[in-house]
């Protein structure tokens, strides 16, 4: 921990084992520490867990510096853990390809995370969760097109001028922690855009209607793809007619967006990208793209994300099954909900996500004892275990089924609770359907 007396470090790293060293010598001592990344890509072998009061800086132009969970073991581990009592800073960086099936996050919170700058892209597990008793600031980044969740909030996350988009499944899941939304986009998720209405939201915009924002639930803010419009990480432009176009709260407005683009007093935009920002004198800017009349959407089932890295691949399976409703199924108390099913039968490991808040189930960190598919009646069959978040983190058995009958598609869901839902999928299907 650090203290009055500690004197500081800095280091200045370009390797991945220069970064874990550095780490580790950051752990061992007393003070604060600062961690210059220069441009280029980090993938360590294992967990990095910061115990004291760390900063990782990345460069504050482009080229950036990316950090991959594609080299992470065992497959599933997250990249960063911030251990109870840690206090870790991260600016300027990209971080991606961590995590595997909803297993493992870029930043496991369990302490304090101040995230600035930066972008959570092509993640398979959650790009960021908070633990229980954890806090986190989340500032002037961007969290979209991860193949799982954006964020999983379990203890209390701040969002300031950021942008959570395009999420394969959740874009907030916050059923069970405190959510602050300042300046900020949640859109284009696979339903909900939230789990819950955030505590408190100042000036934000969600495209569902989910996140408690008020006047800006359900709006389309008109955001273009992932991609380089200058500065060191991906962003999302804002089409000319969003209208999360100058309606920040300006009390609250930034000095400058995620590109590091200062913005002149005034009017500020929602989200990460401010198109007001302008790159300082001499700096050339990167051409933007925006699509001003597309609708954001979540794209097919486990989509490779625009600028994502490929991450950690696993054997290719004799037998790969793959299920997802996207919202697509009524569940009880007429609840929408979420669902997706990946089992591989050459390996002991499968994934299922369900989320019903009526019904408060919320199935993750599964395991797949027996799956079956009968080509002659079209069905799915997946026999196991999940943990429910939405109580208690209980572990209980589950059955599921998804058949598909020409252009009818149906889901059922038991559980050894006593929960059963079903019905047919509105927009759903069976993907990745190989057979031996």
């Amino acid at each position: 921990m650090w203290s009055p007396g500690a004197r500081a470090a800095t280091y200045s790293v370009a390797t991945s084992a220069q970064l874990v060293a550095a780490l580790g010598s950051a752990g061992a001592g007393s003070g604060a520490s600062t961690i210059t990344l220069r441009a280029g890509s980090y993938a360590p072998g294992a967990t990095l867990t910061i115990t004291g009061d760390v900063t990782i800086d990345g460069p504050a132009a482009a080229p950036g510096a990316t950090l991959s969970g594609a080299g992470l073991s065992p497959l599933g581990s997250s990249l960063f853990a911030v251990a109870p009592g840690g206090h870790a800073t991260f600016n300027d960086l990209s971080l991606t390809a961590s995590g595997y099936a909803s297993q493992g996050a870029a930043i496991d919170d369990a302490g304090v995370a101040d995230i600035q700058a930066s972008t959570f892209s092509g993640n398979e597990g959650p790009a960021l969760l908070v633990e229980p008793g954890a806090t986190a600031t989340v500032t002037n980044s961007t969290v979209s097109s991860n193949l799982d969740g954006g964020i999983e909030d379990e203890g209390s996350a701040t969002l300031a001028d950021s942008t959570i988009a395009n999420n394969a499944i959740e874009g907030i899941e916050n059923s069970s922690g405190e959510l602050s939304l300042v300046n900020t986009i949640v859109a284009g998720n696979a339903a909900p855009n939230c789990s819950d209405p955030a505590s408190t939201a100042d000036h934000s915009l969600d495209s569902d209607g989910t996140c408690g924002v008020g006047t800006l639930g359900g709006v389309n803010p008109q955001l273009g793809p992932l991609s380089a419009n200058g500065g060191p990480t991906l962003t999302q432009v804002l089409g000319p007619t969003s209208p999360a176009i100058g309606a920040g709260d300006p009390s609250r407005c930034p000095t400058a967006d995620q590109r590091g683009y200062p913005l002149a007093a005034g009017a500020c935009d929602i989200g990460a990208y401010q198109s007001a920002a302008k790159p300082a004198s001499g700096t050339a800017a990167a051409p933007s793209g925006g699509d001003s009349g597309s609708t954001p959407t979540t794209g097919a089932a486990n989509p490779q994300p625009a600028g994502a890295s490929p991450g950690k691949t696993p054997p290719t399976p004799r037998r790969l099954v793959g299920v997802d409703g996207r919202g697509a199924v009524r569940g009880r108390r007429g609840a929408a909900a979420a669902f997706t099913i990946a089992v591989s039968t050459t390996r002991p490991h499968g994934t299922v996500s369900y989320h019903d808040a009526g019904g408060r189930v919320w199935l993750r960190s599964a395991s797949v004892s027996s799956v079956s598919v009968n080509s002659v009646h079209g069905t799915v069959t997946a026999v196991g275990t999940a943990i429910n978040w939405a109580a208690r983190h209980a572990r209980i058995r589950f059955t599921a089924t998804a058949s598909e009958s020409g252009s009818t598609h149906t889901f059922t869901l038991r559980l050894s609770s006593g929960y059963a839902a079903g019905g047919r999928l509105l927009h759903g299907t069976l993907v990745n359907v190989t057979r031996a």
